[in-house]
């Protein structure tokens, strides 16, 4: 890379080569602002909605239905806040706000000015309603409605086909049917003008898509605040789903508590049932057993036996009811797959801490599963752990199990022993007597049991209607900004407007990297050290006179330049020879030639230019001269030397190159072209030899043994660098004889900018 030297870069060099290269920089620049202005033109414009929510976190941690029954808080264990993200995004919570809000259906109206679609969803003439199948899996492709001038009819564009259509008719389409159905609460008159869109995503990609678009994010890492943040091209479309998905996901954390609540009333309502219709049947049976017997009242000492039985029974019904609850885990524990909820330890009086951590944390862990299940996320890496978990406490919960009912049958054989020897102190109690207390003790018993479970069922119905959700509502959704997040108009024009910048300098530098070319003398000076004679500038006009009508010019500088470094290389040599040669064709070795001998000639400097290029002549094209007798001519004595020598003007005589000979070299090899210099010597101030390239041919290589001076012509932009790498080969045979280097066609600012913008220089 050029500017780069011993591993630093030329600063200097490089902004200069940048600046030289403004219009690279102005174009890229108008290309990527250009870019910029479609791409705001033409984008859907998206807006932000945001929402927030605080998840309030119960005072127990696990789900225990049992407090409903003997008073305690209603609100079982709900997940944590990280779970509650996928809670919020899960399939049946979003479907469900997707439905309500019959997003399965899209609007989009075009806008003249614009000339692209924006989305609606309120205030539209129309509404489209799907059949069931169809809004499910939706339709592929657009629907186009353009309405009637009077707005009775309108025409519907279904895949390329038109068809006209009333109000509120139905038509097929992909197995469902459709019918769109005009809102009478919007004027027709007003967007008469305009062509609407729908389409049917369906509910199901509709609702996929609102999961990945729905970002749902904690306010920190331990906040139990969650941000809510969704967008798209319609404001109000957006804040209305996040509304719909607000409610639905607080219902569904109260069904989740309810349910819970719910299975703990049915159980006590099942266990009234029994015991209504057995208190029934007892107190059936008491009265007709008064009335049969005549008796009211038991005996101050059956009274005392009576309270000491019911004492007992009361007892034995909790160690019973205890055993009937083991029996139901002993259920449980063999379908452990049932979706109903575990009812806790303590609705059946069992006070075993270790065996209600069990249950409450066996119904946790299944309630989150069935929370999973339902809500689609079995995906979830916790639902494989809670599963894993109901495993682990099925074997634990199994052992303590068997001896909590073991321990609990003891007991139960201790009361009836304790009942057996308080009956057996009845037997002196008349039969009658004995008859009444077991009947009063069996109705008491039922009596008491009962309104405890009323007046429990009462209180659990009244938390469950009093009870809220741990969800509450921090922020209604709104927009975040008044404004559309994207596209950001102003940062797209300043990426476009940096972009254009960043792309011209690459594109220079990437350019300068891949180029091959010569484009100064930097190029051949960093090579080695080798004569440079100097640059010649683009010329502004081919004409050969351009030199003497503008002396001032910065073409007409650089060969006064070049002349003085040539007088310095060849020293004093009374008639020097300088030889012009190039590597390869279109370098400029003949314009250089011409015009290096037009500057050098003047008064007493009258010169000669021979045009040595006998394969391709084109010295006389330059001079305006003819052809047909040249140098040629003379070097196979055909013509005299007087004969083909042209007069160009009082300064400067050309020979031609002249008919072009089958063997161009062996007639430089010949003593008469060394005669020729000879000659030529004897009558002229200098004489310019204008050679065939070097690289092509060899006769230049023949010529430069009898000339003073050889100059390598290369183009700027044009001849390669390796170039140079030749012709310091060719230079090694030379006999240490002077050469020296030309860069022709160089651009005007490249090293003469500083004297032509000050007006030295006079085009």
């Amino acid at each position: 890379m050029r500017y780069i030297k011993n591993g630093e870069i030329d600063i200097r060099k490089l902004v200069i080569e940048q600046v030289k290269h403004w219009y690279i920089y102005a174009g890229a620049v108008v290309l990527c602002l250009l870019a910029a202005f479609l791409y705001n033109r033409y984008t859907i414009e998206q807006y932000e909605v945001l929402a927030a929510v605080r998840v309030e976190q119960s005072s127990s941690q696990s789900i225990d239905p049992t407090k409903i029954l003997f008073g305690g808080e209603t609100s079982p264990f709900r997940n944590d806040v990280e779970d509650e993200v996928f809670i919020i995004k899960s399939y049946p919570i979003v479907s469900q706000a997707v439905r309500h809000l019959n997003l399965g259906v899209n609007y989009y109206r075009l806008t003249e000015q614009l000339g692209r679609f924006i989305e609606m969803h309120n205030d539209m003439p129309f509404f489209v309603e799907v059949s069931e199948n169809l809004l499910t899996e939706g339709y592929a492709g657009e629907f186009e409605v353009e309405f009637s001038e009077d707005g009775s009819t309108f025409q519907l564009s279904i895949d390329g086909q038109n068809v006209n259509l009333d109000w509120g008719k139905s038509f097929q389409l992909g197995g469902g049917s459709v019918q769109i159905l005009r809102n009478d609460s919007v004027s027709l008159g007003e967007f008469h003008e305009f062509t609407w869109v729908f389409t049917i995503p369906g509910t199901k990609a509709a609702t996929y898509n609102y999961i990945d678009r729905l970002n749902v994010s904690p306010k920190a890492e331990d906040s139990r605040v969650l941000f809510f943040l969704l967008t798209g091209g319609n404001a109000d479309k957006e804040r209305n789903m996040l509304d719909a998905l607000l409610h639905f996901y607080i219902k569904d954390d109260l069904r989740v508590k309810n349910q819970v609540a719910a299975n703990t009333i049915d159980f006590i309502e099942s266990e009234l049932q029994e015991i209504r219709d057995s208190l029934n049947k007892i107190e059936t049976r008491l009265e007709l057993f008064k009335s049969s017997k005549k008796i009211s009242d038991l005996s101050s000492e059956a009274s005392k036996v009576f309270d000491q039985l019911v004492t007992l029974e009361e007892e034995k019904a909790v160690l019973r009811l205890k055993d009937k609850y083991y029996e139901y885990l002993f259920d449980y524990m063999d379908s452990p797959e049932s979706s109903d909820l575990l009812v806790s330890p303590e609705s059946f009086g069992v006070d075993d801490a270790n065996l209600n951590q069990l249950v409450l944390d066996i119904i946790q862990a299944q309630l989150q599963i069935n929370s999973l299940e339902e809500r689609g996320n079995v995906q979830n890496p916790i639902y494989n752990e809670m599963k894993v978990r109901i495993e682990q406490l099925h074997k634990v919960l199994n052992s303590s199990l068997s001896n909590a009912r073991a321990a609990n049958q003891l007991k139960l054989q201790e009361v009836d022993r304790r009942l057996s020897y308080i009956e057996s102190s009845m037997r002196s109690f008349p039969g009658s007597e004995i008859q009444l207390i077991n009947i009063q003790r069996l109705y008491k018993i039922s009596e008491n049991l009962y309104l405890l479970l009323m007046e429990k069922k009462a209180e659990a119905e009244i938390s469950l209607s009093s009870s809220t959700s741990d969800i509450r509502i921090v922020e209604p959704a709104r927009m975040a900004s008044p404004m559309p997040i994207s596209p950001n108009k102003k940062l797209v024009y300043l990426i476009a407007l940096f972009g254009g910048l960043v792309f011209a300098f690459s594109f220079l530098l990437v350019r300068d990297y891949l180029d091959d070319k010569i484009q100064g003398k930097e190029d051949i000076l960093e090579r080695a050290d080798i004569p440079f004679a100097g640059e010649v500038v683009t010329a502004k006009s081919t004409e050969l006179s351009y030199l003497k009508e503008n002396p001032k010019s910065q073409l007409a500088e650089c060969f006064r330049t070049v002349r003085f470094n040539f007088n310095y290389m060849i020293g004093e040599v009374e008639t020097p020879v300088i030889l012009v040669t190039s590597t390869i064709p279109g370098e400029g070795k003949t314009f250089f030639s011409s015009r290096l001998a037009y500057s050098i000639s003047g008064p007493e400097k009258k010169g000669i230019i021979i045009g040595a290029d006998l394969r391709k002549p084109k010295l006389h094209s330059e001079f305006e001269l003819d052809n047909n007798e040249g140098l040629s001519s003379y070097l196979v004595g055909r013509a005299d030397l007087d004969q083909i020598i042209q007069v160009y003007n009082d300064h400067l005589d050309v020979l031609p190159s002249g008919p072009v000979p089958p063997n161009p070299l062996e007639l430089f090899e010949k003593p008469k072209f060394r005669e020729l210099i000879a000659e030529l010597k004897r009558r002229y101030y200098f004489i310019v030899i204008d050679t065939p390239p070097i690289g092509i041919v060899s006769e230049s290589a023949e010529i430069m043994k009898v000339v003073d001076l050889s100059v390598f012509v290369l183009r700027a932009g044009y001849s390669p660098l390796v170039t140079i790498d030749r012709i310091l080969e060719t230079t090694t045979k030379m006999e240490d004889k002077p050469f020296a280097f030309v860069i022709n066609d160089v651009e005007q600012t490249s090293g003469y900018g500083y004297y032509g913008k000050y007006g030295y220089y006079s085009e």
